[in-house]
């Protein structure tokens, strides 16, 4: 559902990247502002435009029916893409890999004006050239917000309400560790069964409080608060994860994986951290407003998650 991103990790280790763009030095040339993947200068005008959009009506209900039905799926997974064709990079190719790597006979379909193109059909070719089943289709949010508590916010921007001040921000998820309970949750990760309750208790909560202004507030915050509300509740059973489980690393030192070995202490360090990732993180979250800064160097963690098995 918009503007959040789902994505099943069910049996997966995958790293997983929130919106991000590939390492461009030319859009940092240029001083592009970017927000989690978003030109910030195009961003009202590019979030109007697929709002106002009345051209999606219908077509996207049926092109979802029509994919689903000619295609065999084991597994559905859906994403969102609400930047440029050209900031679909690496990092985004990456992540559509890893679904097919664990789920080879799953369907993903990504939400995605600028993808649902020739040039984003080239985009995600060599994927579907190899077997998978993959596409790109522009999101009707009328239908997919339709008979639901976000209904009355979206339909408030469409006619404009003030857009502009809506960002999706990055909170730590962090525990207390004098008792071991969390103190604040993360919402950049979330699986829960079709129809829990507290799905439900979030949109509400979203169309509710919704407040723009404030850091973190429609984001982990709310999870926060919402899980903080429901807690021991019937039927809203839920397992918080340690903060191992998609944040190895804190944002402030996301930098550190990015590096190639200094020294051997360092060396060590590395490998000590590597084989604490594998071994009980099932994704790394990259916290792309800091990392996407870096480049990763030669030996880094970054590389060996990309690109050299768990064996090695």
């Amino acid at each position: 559902m918009f503007p959040l991103s789902y994505t099943n990790i069910e049996g997966m280790r995958l790293l997983r990247v929130d919106g991000i763009e590939a390492s461009r030095r030319r859009e940092r040339k240029r001083g592009l502002l970017r927000v989690d993947g978003i030109e910030e200068r195009k961003f009202d005008d590019n979030v109007a435009k697929i709002l106002r959009s009345e051209a999606v009506k219908k077509r996207f209900e049926l092109k979802v029916i029509k994919f689903f039905k000619r295609n065999s799926c084991k597994f559905r997974f859906f994403m969102t893409w609400i930047s440029s064709v050209e900031s679909f990079g690496d990092r985004e190719l990456l992540c559509v890999e890893s679904v097919f790597k664990t789920h080879p006979n799953g369907c993903l379909i990504i939400a995605s004006s600028s993808l649902d193109s020739r040039q984003g059909r080239l985009v995600l070719r060599p994927f579907s050239d190899m077997g998978f089943k993959v596409a790109a289709m522009t999101p009707d949010f009328s239908y997919l917000l339709r008979s639901t508590a976000a209904a009355a916010w979206y339909n408030r921007l469409k006619r404009g309400d003030s857009f502009g001040e809506l960002r999706n921000v990055i909170g730590a998820q962090s525990i207390d560790l004098a008792t071991g309970n969390w103190s604040r949750l993360n919402n950049a990760v979330m699986v829960f069964d079709r129809g829990h309750p507290v799905v439900r208790e979030f949109m509400e909560e979203f169309a509710r409080t919704f407040d723009g202004n404030r850091w973190g507030h429609n984001g982990p915050y709310l999870v926060s608060r919402v899980v903080a509300r429901v807690s021991g509740r019937p039927g809203f059973d839920l397992t918080v994860l340690p903060p191992l489980a998609f944040y190895p690393v804190r944002w402030n030192r996301i930098g550190g994986l990015f590096e190639g070995p200094k020294s051997l202490r360092h060396s060590k360090w590395m490998a000590a951290k590597l084989r604490q990732i594998r071994s009980q993180s099932f994704a790394v979250h990259l916290w792309n407003k800091q990392s996407r800064q870096f480049e990763d160097e030669k030996g880094s963690i970054i590389q060996h998650l990309m690109f050299i098995p768990a064996d090695d």
